[in-house]
């Protein structure tokens, strides 16, 4: 149950209630599966809202998410529970302490049962660029994960609570940045890591894995658009870069050239906005 630590007027409240209406029946119409509408939440949240504890309404408040866009995990947590058990998806409401870069802070985040098993969600994570509301790209290691990978830097308040055995969806999980982003596009998971893109197909329940590195380069940044990964990585020996793109759904894998990225816009810095994805140095188009 959460309890909320500021005082709802009725107005917050209407407000509150109309967007996860609005967002539940969008979701429930067009997505069938409960994961593909737990991706849908995940991924709204993660696309439209920053984490920001300096609000104008209490930051933990599911009023400040949805009237200004800016929350942190209290409000994430909640409105994700919110709409997930309005569309019939059982979900939990978690506390506990989060460790993050050596300090230990204060967390909220969700359980949530997929047939007939628990897992842990954090859509708080979900944002790529903290500071970024109109982001494309989704982190998504934290979208569905056990305990045993919750276990490295969570700690629940309570041990009541279901435990979240099951391990289908780690390999989403990239320990080795959690800023590698990826996202959804049709019946797929999308999570690269610096070796690797592991794409995983949610209605036959496969997963495989991609190789995106060659002995002197890594992944250092994504973008997903359609069916399509722009990755671009980063040389070991000379931090030199190239571009690559990825069809998620074939493998294929085709290296671009500078000039054919002024309308793909993936160079230097991938920078998203609502309307496109574009290279540092390059004009917008």
């Amino acid at each position: 149950m959460f309890i909320p630590l500021y005082e709802e007027t009725e107005a917050l409240a209407s407000a509150k209630t109309q967007f996860v209406d609005q967002v539940t029946e969008f979701v429930g119409t067009n997505y069938s599966s409960d994961i593909e509408r737990l991706n849908a939440i995940y991924s709204y949240l993660a696309q439209t809202t920053v984490y920001n504890i300096d609000t104008q309404i209490v930051s933990s408040s599911p009023a400040s998410l949805v009237l200004e866009n800016e929350a942190v995990c209290e409000a994430f947590a909640y409105v994700y529970a919110e709409i997930a058990n309005k569309l019939g998806i059982n979900t939990k409401y978690v506390t506990g302490i989060v460790e993050r870069d050596g300090e230990q802070i204060g967390h909220a985040w969700n359980l949530v049962e997929v047939d007939n098993q628990w897992y842990n969600s954090d859509a708080t994570w979900g944002n790529i660029d903290r500071n970024n509301k109109d982001g494309l790209e989704v982190n998504m290691s934290y979208f569905l994960f056990s305990d045993e990978i919750a276990k490295l830097n969570y700690k629940r308040d309570h041990d009541t609570l279901p435990e979240a055995t099951d391990t289908k969806f780690d390999v989403l999980h990239n320990e080795e940045n959690y800023a590698f982003g990826g996202g959804v596009t049709g019946e797929l998971i999308v999570s690269p890591k610096s070796k690797e893109v592991v794409v995983y197909n949610y209605e036959t329940d496969s997963v495989a894995s991609i190789p995106m590195e060659t002995a002197e380069y890594q992944i250092l940044n994504t973008a997903l658009v359609g069916d399509s990964l722009y990755v671009k990585v980063v040389s070991k020996y000379d931090l030199s870069t190239k571009i690559q793109k990825l069809n998620v759904k074939t493998g294929e894998l085709e290296n671009l050239e500078f000039e054919a990225l002024s309308q793909v816009g993936v160079y230097d810095a991938i920078d998203f906005a609502a309307d496109g994805i574009y290279a540092a140095g390059i004009d917008r188009k």
